[in-house]
C-alpha cells in the first residue's frame, strides 16, 4: 500500500500525493483534539502521524527517474520546508540533495539559475539590483 524507502514501488508524484493526503488527513483529525470524544480518535491520530513520517521518508529516499520527477520532488520539498509544515532533519535534507544531485544542471535551469561552473554560481551570492539596493538602504542617523 505505501512506499518504502528501499524499493521503488512508485513515482515521485505518487509519493508526493501520498504524503500530501496523509498530512491533510492527520491535520483534519488533529482539529478534533479538544472535543470530549477525541480520546477515541487518539490512536488514529497517532497512526496518521506515523504514516506521514514514513511517507516523507519514502519521498526523500526515492531517486527520480528523470529531470521532471527531480523538479517535482525539489519543488514539493522546498514548499514543505518554507511553509514550516514539517521540520526535516539535516540528515534527511542531505539524503534528498544526494538523490537530486544527478539532475543538478536541469534543476538549476528550472530555478532560473545557471549550473555551477557556468558563471553565476548557485552557492555564491549575487549582487542586488541597483534599484532594490537603493530602496533597502537604511537612512543615515
Amino acid at each position: 500500500m505505501g512506499l518504502t524507502p528501499t524499493s521503488r514501488t512508485g513515482t515521485i508524484r505518487q509519493a508526493v500525493s501520498l504524503h500530501y493526503r496523509t498530512r491533510l488527513t492527520a491535520a483534519s483529525l488533529r482539529r478534533y483534539s479538544r472535543q470530549p470524544w477525541s480520546l477515541l480518535l487518539h490512536p488514529v491520530v497517532r497512526f496518521y502521524g506515523m504514516r506521514e513520517i514514513r511517507a516523507l521518508e519514502a519521498l526523500v529516499a526515492l531517486k527520480p527517474a528523470n529531470s521532471g520527477e527531480a523538479r517535482d520532488k525539489l519543488l514539493y520539498l522546498m514548499a514543505l520546508m518554507t511553509s514550516n509544515a514539517t521540520v526535516l532533519p539535516v540528515s534527511e535534507v542531505d539524503r534528498a540533495i544526494h538523490t537530486l544531485h544527478p539532475f543538478r544542471p536541469d534543476l538549476a535551469k528550472a530555478l532560473g539559475r545557471r549550473a555551477p561552473g557556468g558563471g553565476n554560481e548557485m552557492e555564491g551570492g549575487s549582487r542586488p539590483l541597483p534599484e532594490v539596493a537603493r530602496r533597502t538602504e537604511q537612512p543615515q542617523r
